[in-house]
């Protein structure tokens, strides 16, 4: 069978520390074997030890062989953390990943996900701990979708012991990789302080920094460190880029009153009506959503055309796609037709398109007649519209799907005159998608497919990652996630804390955090944990500068 990148749907590799491992996986026959000991503190699945509740054994009772019921939650969702609940007087609710099981203990009933099991023997609770029969165990793997075989009983020995059968997923762990050298200590900008109660990078070197432990209060810091805004309660700040911050006072009882765009200083450059919504700038102008439409300003919140637009795009190498509230017969468009504008406001691409991407490397993706082609900025097809779909290109290549003939897709990477490489895939399940689907603009090469796998029990969305040379390794997929700037947040197993590695699994900067953050714009946010005796009371965060010496990946 083969193998395929496992990423689980919650985005646990996006989301986890460096040092947890990407995930190959592969789904399996498999027999298991379960065997537990009358007098024993520990049952074995595999000739593996389950050990029991402290000072608590197998035991008999009525004839049948008793087991704690923990374990067996545990073994159905092998990679879920069970938790167990009781309402005074109802029955006891086990939880792990998508399987409840639930047991009465009055009426001597047990529930899998709603579904009674059949049970042989008697619940019964001892010394706190919730016990049942083996066979209740085997009626329980039944009902999860194993093929259980026959209970089998060694009375000499005092040992039960059945087979149950069926496919599971599979997840083999990569190399565990051992950062060299020691790494330099960090170059801060601000030294970790208990005065905020969270930094968050706002990009172009900014940052939030919050203030109490409800976080009712906000300084904005610039690359030194200092404190250049200041904000109370109620006030929400955006940076918007190009040195501009909206923001938003809920304070005020007018809407039209609460939003403003100010400087790095906090003076106020432009007033935003309550009905109106600026968008982030992009090369020196902004979109601002009107009832009447879409319309652009600069940084002074000037409007930079008369126009307004049915709807617009950022700018992007010059131009920005349109849809002109009326065609150039004089019709009105009704938000059918695209179209680019250059930054006089002159339509240089007329709009006759169903939908158009950014420009990206000269080349910006375009839709007519259900199809997609490519267009220059003097809106030349330079690859004429005949693909079901069609992404941004990447270093010289960009990912394109064709519509077959028994409605499937085949996906296909070409190069800037349209010539084809070699075929990457013929999806399957749910198509292509951007990594970041809520915001493609940010693409970096790399797309994914998604497949719905299932096994005995349950299933799992798996996604699949790709190049342009194809299927992206786990190794280089943890460093392409993880990594930012060069660098990447990794954990040290000696010492629990973090640091910067490069891709050769260097120290750059030396572990010394509790947490580090990615970099963006050359910064990263960092905090540590601080101690009285065994006890956590605060955290200090930080902000630390990329070494200069080091070159952008």
């Amino acid at each position: 069978m083969k193998r395929k990148i496992y990423i689980a749907l919650c985005a646990v590799l996006l989301a986890a520390p460096a040092s947890a491992r990407a995930l190959d996986w592969e789904v399996k026959d498999v027999t298991h074997t379960i065997t537990a000991k009358v007098g024993e503190t520990s049952f074995t699945v595999d000739g593996e030890e389950i050990p029991l509740p402290k000072d608590m054994e197998v035991y008999k009772k009525d004839g049948y062989v008793m087991l704690p019921a923990e374990p067996l939650l545990n073994l159905l969702e092998k990679d879920a953390k069970s938790n167990w609940d009781r309402e005074e007087g109802g029955p006891i609710i086990g939880y792990a990943g998508t399987t409840i099981l639930g047991f009465d203990t009055e009426k001597n009933e047990m529930y899998r996900n709603g579904s009674k099991v059949e049970l042989s023997g008697t619940l019964e609770i001892l010394r706190g701990e919730l016990f049942l029969p083996l066979r209740g165990w085997r009626a329980a793997l039944e009902g999860h979708g194993y093929a259980a075989g026959a209970m089998t009983w060694d009375s000499g020995t005092q040992t039960a012991s059945f087979q149950f059968s069926g496919q599971e997923l599979e997840r083999k762990e990569l190399p565990e990789h051992i950062p060299a050298g020691k790494g330099a200590e960090p170059e801060y900008i601000l030294k970790p302080t208990r005065k905020y109660e969270r930094i968050t990078n706002m990009g172009d070197g900014y940052f939030s920094a919050e203030i109490g432990s409800v976080s009712t209060k906000k300084d904005i810091l610039d690359s030194a460190g200092k404190v250049i805004q200041s904000y109370g309660a109620g006030i929400g700040v955006e940076y918007l880029g190009e040195n501009r911050f909206l923001v938003r006072d809920y304070n005020k009882n007018k809407e039209e009153d609460r939003e403003k765009v100010v400087d790095e200083s906090g003076e106020t450059i432009f007033s935003i009506g309550g009905t109106k919504n600026i968008r982030k700038f992009s090369e020196g102008m902004a979109a601002i959503w009107t009832m009447e439409g879409d319309e652009f300003v600069d940084v002074d919140g000037n409007m930079v055309f008369p126009e307004i637009y049915g709807k617009a795009e950022p700018f992007s190498e010059g131009l920005a796609a349109v849809c002109p509230q009326n065609l150039a017969s004089g019709e009105p468009n009704l938000g059918a037709y695209w179209g680019y504008i250059d930054k006089s406001g002159r339509l240089v691409v007329p709009a006759k398109y169903e939908a158009c991407r950014p420009f990206r490397e000269g080349l910006a993706a375009v839709e007519s007649r259900g199809k997609w082609g490519y267009i220059d900025k003097t809106g030349r097809e330079v690859i004429p519209p005949q693909f079901g779909w069609a992404g941004y290109f990447y270093d010289g290549m960009a990912f394109v799907q064709e519509k077959n003939a028994e409605r499937s897709m085949s996906t296909w990477v070409i190069d800037r005159t349209g010539k084809k490489q070699q075929q990457k895939l013929v999806l399957k399940g749910n198509g292509l998608y951007y990594v970041n689907q809520d915001y493609p603009w940010l693409y970096s090469g790399i797309m994914r497919s998604e497949e719905i796998v299932e096994y005995t029990g349950g299933h799992s969305h798996l996604f699949t990652y790709y190049d342009a040379d194809g299927e992206i390794s786990g190794e280089r997929l943890e460093w392409t996630f993880h990594s930012a700037e060069g660098l990447m947040a990794f954990q040290d197993k000696a010492t629990g804390k973090y640091g910067y590695v490069d891709e050769g699994y260097n120290w750059v900067i030396a572990p010394v955090f509790d947490h580090a953050e990615d970099f963006e714009d050359s910064y990263a946010v960092v905090y540590n944990k601080t101690k009285q005796g065994t006890a956590t009371i605060d955290s200090e965060w930080g902000i630390i500068r990329r070494p200069e010496n080091l070159p952008l990946q």
